[in-house]
């Protein structure tokens, strides 16, 4: 059974999103610095799973020998990148 779980029911979004999400963008730098362009997934300010692409993040973060076996979490995923350029602008 997976133990990440990346969806959740309408209006139920999970404590630790918004919280995760805040400590992506205000340590972004040092986390491109550190990683590199990667996909991560965040749990509680912690990176738990790194990979070139989301397949690879997520089979990293599933393997994971700190999240117990038992449960089920809902971390956040995020692509760390260089050049963010908003949809449409490089049409």
């Amino acid at each position: 059974m997976p133990r990440i779980q990346m969806s959740h029911p309408r209006g139920k979004t999970p404590s630790n999103v918004f919280p995760d999400f805040e400590w992506i963008k205000a340590n972004e730098n040092e986390l491109l610095e550190q990683y590199g362009e990667v996909s991560i997934f965040v749990y509680h300010q912690q990176i738990i799973g790194i990979g070139k692409n989301y397949a690879e993040a997520i089979k990293d973060a599933e393997n994971n020998p700190d999240i117990p076996s038992d449960e089920v979490i809902t971390p956040m995923h995020y692509h760390l990148a260089r050049n963010h350029f908003p949809l449409g602008l490089l049409e």
